[in-house]
């Protein structure tokens, strides 16, 4: 999904752009209220992409996408370990569904999540390397090799993304794997009734 915020990347100059996140913004608010889990991931992360591309038309020099890249390292870290992050994922698992993204997990059926503020500042920091010729391809590269490396630890060690099930993709396939682990039924064997020796006298 990230090689799509580097395809779309030349949508960041749209007119219409900030319109356009208010709007998809809205749609992935009613898909997922409807239950339509996969649609709204994919509306949600096409949004929030959007609002850092327009976030990057206020920062018009380097040196405040550079500050804004200082500042929410420590601002994550203390969220993280402290602050409302870890709250909503140990408490309220449900927001934290509502404002994640999932992501795969190669050979498994559940889904690993991703803050949407990660995807944010993902398409922020891509672009403000295209508007500042800063190798937007090496940037891309190391950004996704980055969350990559995130989300595969978060998914072995049970960290913030928490992997989850997309209910109306991996509720069949669920099932039948949970088929497959059940042990099979067996009925009653009936019982067999011997014949005992007649006493001797």
């Amino acid at each position: 999904m990230f090689g799509v915020i580097g395809l779309a990347l030349p949508s960041r100059q749209a007119p219409l752009l900030g319109l356009g996140v208010v709007a998809l913004g809205a749609l992935s608010a009613i898909l997922e209220v409807s239950g339509l889990d996969i649609a709204a991931n994919f509306t949600k992360f096409a949004a929030v992409a959007g609002a850092g591309w327009w976030i990057l038309r206020f920062l018009d020099h380097v040196a405040l996408v550079l500050l804004v890249a200082v500042l929410i390292v420590p601002i994550d870290l203390i969220s993280v370990a402290l602050g409302p992050t870890r709250t909503i994922v140990e408490e309220a698992p449900g927001v934290f569904n509502t404002f994640s993204v999932s992501f795969p997990i190669p050979g498994e059926v559940a889904f690993s999540q991703l803050g949407l503020p990660d995807v944010l500042f993902f398409a922020l920091f891509l672009a403000a390397a295209k508007k500042f010729r800063l190798r937007p391809g090496l940037a891309w590269l190391l950004m996704a090799c980055s969350f990559g490396v995130l989300l595969w630890r978060n998914d072995h060690a049970r960290g913030v993304a928490r992997p989850r099930r997309l209910r109306g993709l991996a509720a069949p396939v669920g099932g039948l794997r949970d088929r497959e682990h059940r042990p099979p039924h067996r009925s009653p064997r009936p019982a067999v009734v011997r014949p005992q020796p007649a006493p001797h006298l």
